[in-house]
């Protein structure tokens, strides 16, 4: 592929370098220290309104846990103090179904943390595009089709809902630019050879109802995904010709994130997909909570009892956080067993050569 990630422009907001801006993270690393959590990831329900035909966690949601507001309240206070900063909200299921979502937002606000939402946008209104225009950093709308017969096929909804989430988008950028407010709306696109046609002209719809961002990225290959990414010839050469039209739909204001870096990494199925280190610290970082209150290794082991540290129906999260349950799970990564494409990956190579280069160092 031609065309990568600026991992190293000041204003990339996927960049993996931005772990280098942590100092104190990096000399934990380097001796071997715990290291502190600085997101937290909260999986509110495992209800959702789509049924997505790649949905990494479709398996979660005939499950239809979700968590009590009392108990997000006390995982958000507990987490502030173990100096978590920002707080993700997404699946798991929808998040946007969650009968409780002011109160848990409100609270994450009393507590003074950057906060970011990944949705499927279908069930905005005023209520919910004021409270991400006033208290949200990010919010990123899984669209990943550029028709709505596409977006029909591939989500498994009415014809029609396309059009209605499109129009809802457009209405919160609007709502944002009247506010004045500095909430960075993304479009995102799954890609695979059910969609991959789509690319371009996504690319352009995106662009033209003003979000900050298109960005372009492999189905996520998780333990129990429904579909899993197809490295395939076809696939390949279908985003090879819609890259260079993509892209130049770029300015100023409109940004396409292709996550490069991923795409080829998938590729790498005989080497670990290009795992360069032996060990995880990226998950310590990364703080994970499903929708049935287990605290777990990451987000691709969601539900999984045997990667669980601990369940906050039973236990705080600073317990559970300083467990000997943890530091057995811990114990038994191993990241060559791991799925490809995981969340800590980039993180993990940074760490691993902060913490293991030792060639003429001095020698800058």
């Amino acid at each position: 592929m031609g065309r990568t990630l600026e991992v190293l422009s000041t204003s990339n907001i996927f960049s993996p370098y931005k772990i280098l801006t942590y100092p104190e993270v990096l000399m934990a690393a380097k001796a071997g220290a715990a290291l502190p959590p600085i997101n937290l990831e909260i999986n509110l329900t495992n209800t959702c309104n789509q049924s997505c035909t790649w949905c990494t966690y479709g398996y979660l949601h005939e499950r239809r846990e979700e968590l009590k507001p009392e108990l997000i309240i006390d995982l958000l206070r507990e987490s502030k103090e173990l100096g978590v900063q920002s707080v993700t909200w997404t699946g798991g299921g929808e998040p946007t179904v969650y009968k409780h979502l002011v109160e848990v937002v409100s609270a994450a606000v009393e507590c003074g943390f950057a906060q970011g939402m990944n949705t499927n946008g279908s069930r905005l209104n005023e209520r919910l595009m004021e409270l991400l225009t006033q208290n949200f950093s990010y919010v990123r709308f899984s669209v990943d089709a550029g028709t709505s017969e596409t977006y029909s096929r591939t989500h498994r909804v009415p014809i029609n809902a396309y059009d209605k989430i499109i129009a809802n988008i457009s209405t919160l950028v609007e709502k944002r630019n009247q506010a004045g407010s500095k909430l960075t709306v993304g479009f995102s696109f799954l890609v695979d050879n059910s969609n991959v046609g789509d690319m371009a002209g996504a690319a352009r719809l995106a662009k033209s109802i003003g979000v900050d961002y298109f960005q372009l990225k492999p189905i996520v290959n998780y333990i129990e995904s429904n579909v899993q990414f197809e490295a395939t010839s076809r696939l390949w050469e279908a985003m090879e010709a819609q890259l260079d039209e993509t892209f130049a739909l770029e300015d100023e204001k409109y940004k396409v994130h292709f996550l490069g870096h991923k795409f080829t990494d998938i590729k790498l199925q005989q080497q670990y997909y290009g795992r360069t280190y032996n060990q995880c610290r990226g998950n310590e970082l990364l703080a994970t909570v499903g929708a049935d209150g287990s605290v777990d290794v990451c987000c691709a082991y969601k539900g999984h009892k045997d990667w669980s540290f601990g369940n906050l129906n039973e236990t705080g999260f600073k317990e559970i956080w300083a467990s000997e349950q943890r530091s057995k799970v811990l114990g038994q990564i191993d990241v060559a067993m791991c799925p490809p494409l995981c969340k800590a990956h980039e993180i993990n190579k940074l760490l691993h050569y902060v913490g293991n280069f030792d060639a003429h160092k001095e020698f800058v």
